[in-house]
């Protein structure tokens, strides 16, 4: 624990480093369990801020139930790491799966901060980023949100596993297609 501010200042700058796509984002972040534990640990506590903070469906009649959220989101996280061990597997580097877990964890904490933010602002004005009449300029903001997610998620893919952009890029497809078309079906499996 008295090692933590080093290395949460270590995330911050792995973290500014990948959305800058700079190469030195893994030597902040560091390849080890310390890494991998961060990034389950912001995993978890997003959990509940993400049931708490974000809808869950424009019509309040289609909307989980508190519990139901959390269930669902609760397993998403350990599909989404055996998803990311998967593809680490892929290519015989399985021991950069901490590295690679820790990266797309924080693309994706930083990515809904501003998400959130956005959506906090919208709310001042009685309306929301996901919401049907949200207003153009909402839906390609949430269209920019998702083109730099794969962007980066592929950079880190590439990055850490050394392999070609293309390659990368199919595998951020992949694991974005995981996190939402996974979660869709889940829900329909556990709650339809």
């Amino acid at each position: 624990m008295k090692h933590a501010p080093k290395h949460l200042k270590g995330i911050i700058k792995g973290s500014y480093a990948m959305m800058h796509f700079k190469k030195g984002w893994c030597d902040h972040i560091g390849n080890s369990r310390v890494a991998f534990s961060w990034a389950l640990l912001f995993n978890v506590l997003a959990v509940p801020l993400s049931v708490y903070v974000l809808p869950s469906a424009n019509v309040p009649e289609e909307a989980l139930t508190t519990v139901d959220q959390l269930l669902l989101k609760g397993v998403m996280i350990p599909l989404v790491a055996l998803v990311v061990l998967a593809l680490a597997a892929c290519h015989r580097r399985h021991h950069k799966f901490a590295l690679i877990y820790a990266g797309i964890t924080y693309v994706g904490f930083v990515i809904a901060l501003v998400l959130w933010g956005v959506e906090a602002v919208m709310n001042l004005y009685n309306h929301s980023l996901y919401a049907q009449d949200a207003p153009m300029l909402a839906y390609s903001l949430l269209v920019g949100a998702v083109l730099w997610m794969i962007m980066v998620i592929a950079f880190v893919f590439k990055t850490a596993l050394e392999i070609g952009a293309a390659m990368s890029l199919l595998m951020a497809s992949v694991l974005l297609f995981v996190l939402i078309a996974g979660q869709l079906l889940l829900q329909m499996t556990l709650f339809g």
